[in-house]
């Protein structure tokens, strides 16, 4: 028996992107997170995709994957070349996962990959072989890349490393951005376990770069790498950053790689942590350049580093007053967080609006959330796994904070706290700003004309 409705019909074929949305919505529902590699092995040999042909840079980590694609995608695209992307989750359109250069994939082409790929999909059904959504995404990704073909991919995982559906590519080299507890229900409680699961990615001979600065989730790394043959470059030990300096609305570094030194590097995205996504990103390059030919120039590493942004990462929508909105969903990426409006906006109140999914280590989050936040706004949304706003305000030991449980009611009282020593944070997940972000920009205007 076959766990959904066949489609082979063409009035039953999807036809419309909202269409295509429903579905992967509703499948995930259905089946939520499977991890293996027998679905996705399958659906390449059935449809007869050889991703082989790809070139391919491989990204796992806990936090960071997202901020250091996109200074890869921007620094390769000053160059000249022609860039796939595959990431998740999306912020606004479910297009954002599969990206040539800064342009989507198409509405048209989406639903026709997507078609040919459902209705084999349906065959595997028949023997019991139930694909995910994040299968599904991950071969209409390879499907549209072999057709486009770009000079290189960017691929990220979207969860663990090791039974992630990206893991059947043989990549140019891999990166490994950082380790923490994060999904401990499917990864396990242990950082050695977390890192075991991240290292999965690595592959005999290729070059692999971390940021992991976990003594126990490096010795991991190191231990795979060993076995497998591939060379490790660890930030702060072959290679670093320094000359470090905040600015307004930028971070100043220097940069050191094999006695390769690049000054006077600015990014626009905020906090130290993305420094070292910058720094993973300028390493992965000059691999490219050094072991596979690649032609690169500090020109372009520089002006590419300098236009990168990525949506929902320390995100300033407004000024006057100021509005961020931040897709952290753990402790560390809250401890970053923190960090950066620290540094950036000491002298200001912060006002936090947070929602949590309920398999995160939310008081955990509080907890950094609670260090310099002046009032704390517990709110919730639609989804399977968000929790409520009365048990994440349960979590909350501050002395000003609010339960406002309608997220839309959340934001109105936010924009009613703040004034011009205060500024407003909207964090707590990634999932959270796909609800947020576009009526936030549409009513912007609207909200804080009736203040």
């Amino acid at each position: 028996m076959v766990l959904f409705q066949k489609m082979k019909e063409e009035e039953q074929m999807i036809h419309k992107l909202s269409e295509l949305d429903a579905f992967l919505e509703k499948r995930t529902k259905q089946l939520g997170m499977n991890f293996g590699l027998e679905r996705i092995e399958a659906l390449l040999e059935g449809l007869n995709v050889s991703h082989e042909e790809l070139p391919i840079i491989h990204v796992a980590g806990t936090n960071g994957k997202g901020s250091t694609i996109a200074f890869l995608r921007n620094i390769l695209m000053e160059q000249g070349y022609t860039v796939g992307t595959f990431t998740s989750p999306h912020i606004e359109s479910i297009q954002e996962v599969i990206t040539l250069n800064e342009s989507y994939i198409s509405e048209a082409d989406f639903i026709r990959l997507f078609n040919k790929v459902i209705a084999y999909v349906e065959i595997m059904e028949e023997d019991n072989l139930f694909p995910t959504q994040f299968e599904i995404l991950t071969i209409i990704a390879f499907m549209y890349f072999l057709e486009k073909q770009p000079d290189i991919v960017l691929l990220e995982t979207g969860l663990g490393g090791r039974l992630d559906s990206t893991n059947v590519v043989t990549p140019l080299l891999s990166i490994i951005t950082s380790i923490s507890r994060d999904h401990t229900n499917i990864l396990g409680s242990e950082i050695s376990n977390i890192a075991l699961e991240k290292a999965g990615i690595i592959k005999e001979g290729k070059p692999v770069v971390t940021g992991v600065n976990n003594e126990e989730a490096l010795s991991v790394i190191q231990k795979v790498s060993g076995e497998k043959g591939s060379p490790l470059f660890i930030l702060n030990q072959e290679f670093s950053t320094f000359n470090e300096k905040g600015e307004a609305r930028t971070e100043c570094f220097s940069y050191e790689f094999g006695g390769e030194h690049l000054g006077d590097m600015a990014i626009r995205m905020l906090g130290k942590h993305q420094i070292e996504n910058a720094a993973l990103a300028v390493t992965a390059i000059l691999i490219l350049k050094k072991k596979y030919a690649f032609t690169i120039t500090e020109t372009s590493i520089k002006k590419g580093l300098l236009q990168t942004f990525w949506k929902g990462r320390i995100e300033v929508v407004h000024t006057n007053p100021t509005i961020i909105i931040d897709g952290s969903h753990n402790e560390e990426g809250i401890a970053a967080l923190v960090a950066t409006l620290k540094s950036h906006y000491s002298s200001k109140k912060i006002i936090f609006l947070t929602a949590a999914l309920v398999d995160k280590d939310v008081a955990s989050m509080i907890s950094q959330l609670e260090l310099i936040g002046h009032t704390i706004i517990c709110t919730e949304f639609k989804m399977n796994r968000a929790m409520s706003a009365k048990q994440l305000g349960s979590y909350c030991r501050h002395s000003s904070h609010i339960v406002v449980p309608e997220w839309q009611s959340a934001i109105v009282k936010g924009m009613e706290l703040i004034d011009e020593d205060s500024i407003l944070v909207i964090t707590g997940s990634l999932y959270f700003l796909t609800n947020v972000r576009p009526l936030l920009l549409k009513s912007l205007k609207n909200i804080l004309a009736k203040k």
